[in-house]
């Protein structure tokens, strides 16, 4: 929102009360309040109600990261992954947020999102950051993001900062002792 500014109106959704109001708070700081609307409820449906009443998508960005990929929304709207596969068939520029517990599924966005839009996005590219030890309070080994139909500057910018990241954490120590190290992946 900071480098986009007032060329763009935007929709932040979210179920958490807490979440809504710092959503408010960052907007307003931003001085970014008057073009934005902040909905409080299943921000799927509520993108996928506005995106079936657009005449033309084109220049929409949706960045999407939910709580739980695969359920369809409170309000009965696509799941997550199904709202950013429909999104990226149209053109729209998707960034997808995704976390993982179990090692086995990292980069998992790559083949749930992007398998199914390859022939129509107009690109994809996926980063991936593993932890070298699990995170014990959450349980969360990686995360990563999916972009789908991003410029060549933006995804040549997610690679660096991926890179950056591993550099930055190569010989890091968690302070009970565990390795703090990540490593990156991506995919194109």
């Amino acid at each position: 929102m900071l480098l986009i500014q007032r060329d763009a109106s935007y929709l932040l959704c979210d179920t958490d009360p807490e979440s809504i109001a710092s959503l408010k708070e960052g907007a307003a700081q931003a001085g970014l309040i008057g073009q934005t609307r902040i909905l409080h409820g299943d921000g799927r449906a509520a993108i996928w109600d506005e995106a079936v009443q657009a005449p033309d998508l084109r220049g929409w960005t949706v960045h999407i990261d939910p709580f739980d990929a695969f359920s369809s929304g409170i309000s009965g709207g696509p799941s997550a992954v199904e709202l950013a596969r429909r999104l990226a068939d149209t053109g729209v520029v998707v960034s997808y947020w995704y976390g993982y517990e179990d090692p086995r599924r990292e980069m998992w966005a790559w083949d749930e999102i992007g398998a199914p839009v390859r022939q129509w996005a107009h690109s994809l590219w996926c980063g991936d950051v593993r932890f070298a030890e699990p995170e014990t309070d959450s349980g969360i080994v990686g995360c990563g993001v999916l972009l789908a139909n991003a410029t060549d500057e933006t995804i040549g910018r997610c690679e660096e900062l991926g890179q950056g990241l591993e550099n930055v954490y190569r010989d890091a120590h968690l302070l009970s002792g565990r390795l703090g190290s990540i490593r990156f992946r991506s995919v194109r």
